[in-house]
């Protein structure tokens, strides 16, 4: 359709995207009347704005976008039913571990919400589970907390040292050695599980941070 709305709008699956796809989906083609669903904080003059959504609005062109539209709500639905289950079975859980009386069903959390968090609060169901809320260690995510627990449970005596469970998580360094000098570092080539997938997402994390004592560390120069 030839319009740009991704130039000007970050996520154009956010409030005003969403918004402006919606009414190019009525019948809506005149760009200066988008602008009423422009939010706040979208940082964008309204001439940049209207330039972006100048297209060709060409029949079979606005029937992909409506198809489109529709497969992506369906998948947010999808995502939300999800959610839902995987809350349950947390509450499940919990109750295991905790007296319904002293649940802790408080939505505070250290960690500023992402658009791909679960809607529901991990940090609680984490925390009445594991007895910390883990998703305070730097770098370590909602997502990423839930896939560990997922993938190792609560019982670590499976495995006798952490030496034990950084092998089995396949993040211990393959190292090959000739005449006495480090020749390889590099991990054994195996299928790596969620649990060990979620712990370099964390890695990478913390080499990305803003953060340079955090940085340094990740690089041991610490």
């Amino acid at each position: 359709m030839n319009i740009k709305p991704h130039t000007v709008i970050h996520d154009v699956t956010g409030k005003t995207g969403l918004a402006i796809v919606e009414a190019i989906i009525k019948g809506e083609s005149d760009p200066h009347k988008f602008l009423q669903f422009v939010n706040n904080n979208i940082k964008a003059n309204d001439q940049m704005i209207v330039n972006s959504l100048q297209g060709n609005w060409r029949s079979e062109l606005l029937y992909l976008l409506e198809d489109c539209h529709k497969c992506y709500l369906y998948y947010c639905d999808r995502i939300a039913t999800c959610d839902q289950a995987i809350e349950k079975q947390l509450n499940t859980y919990q109750k295991d571990v905790l007296p319904e009386s002293i649940i802790d069903t408080s939505t505070n959390s250290a960690k500023q919400a992402t658009k791909n968090t679960p809607k529901f609060n991990t940090c609680s169901y984490l925390k009445g589970i594991l007895g910390v809320d883990v998703t305070t260690i730097f770098g370590l995510s909602d997502i990423s907390a839930l896939e560990i627990l997922t993938e190792t449970g609560t019982d670590m005596k499976k495995w006798e040292t952490s030496k034990h469970f950084v092998s089995w998580l396949n993040l211990c360094p393959n190292n090959k050695i000739s005449c006495g000098k480090l020749v390889s570092s590099m991990v054994m080539k195996k299928k790596p599980n969620i649990a060990s997938q979620a712990f370099r997402n964390t890695a990478n994390g913390v080499q990305k941070s803003d953060k340079l004592a955090w940085r340094l560390f990740y690089k041991n120069e610490v």
